[in-house]
């Protein structure tokens, strides 16, 4: 139920390094699968919400599924979210703000233009502090680079955001960061670093019932 865009990639050929070791790897995007039609998506409810703050969380959620699902609404739910940013001069809301853009950007295909608004984005959040935020803009930047073509582009983020789930022992996120990175080494042939991190992301997802994926969070 959580998976759109799912390239399975199954036996995957050795080049001296690689056996059946990555016989099947399965990477997505993470979406709540929903059916959206192309209609103006009512918002009004945002209103009742009390602060700017949580109304921007609320729309940001929101746009997880959207930039997948139906580009049109997701445009509309971003010019929402710069409106009500364009008041505030709370930091976490300005970051908010330019990741929501971000994702748009990423959802028109301006990969380029998405990774700037991620970097503002940045800032922000390494203003008062928020690390884990900082780790989910590096997983947006890394996702942009990949899907424009630059894997070391995206691997260089990947790891970023690795480090980071590393330091707060963050099994699952690492083990996502770890496959995303797999895949990437794999396509760049690199098959021996390939191998290793898709054997340490199995590890850390080992017993439990997961699915690996990619994607842009909020």
């Amino acid at each position: 139920m959580l998976l759109n865009n799912i390239i399975l990639l199954t036996e995957l050929k050795k080049e001296k390094v690689i056996n059946h070791k990555l016989t099947v790897l399965i990477v997505g995007i993470i979406f709540w699968s929903i059916n959206l039609s192309a209609q103006k998506i009512d918002l009004s409810y945002i209103d009742t919400i009390p602060t700017t703050k949580e109304k921007i969380l609320k729309l940001a959620s929101m746009m997880e599924s959207l930039i997948y699902t139906s580009p049109q609404q997701a445009n509309e739910v971003t010019e929402k979210v710069l409106e009500l940013a364009s008041n505030s001069t709370d930091e976490n809301v300005k970051g908010i703000s330019l990741n929501v853009e971000g994702m748009n950007l990423f959802c028109q295909k301006k990969y380029e233009a998405s990774v700037l608004k991620y970097i503002e984005a940045i800032k922000y959040f390494e203003r008062v502090d928020s690390s884990r935020y900082v780790a989910k803009l590096n997983n947006n930047i890394a996702a942009s680079y990949t899907t424009s073509g630059d894997l070391e582009g995206g691997l260089l983020y990947y790891q970023k955001a690795l480090n980071f789930y590393q330091q707060e022992k963050d099994t699952i996120w690492m083990a996502n960061m770890l496959n995303n990175m797999a895949i990437s080494y794999m396509n760049l042939k690199k098959y021996k670093e390939s191998e290793q991190a898709y054997d340490e992301a199995i590890r850390y997802f080992q017993g439990k019932d997961w699915i690996f994926t990619w994607a842009l969070v909020t």
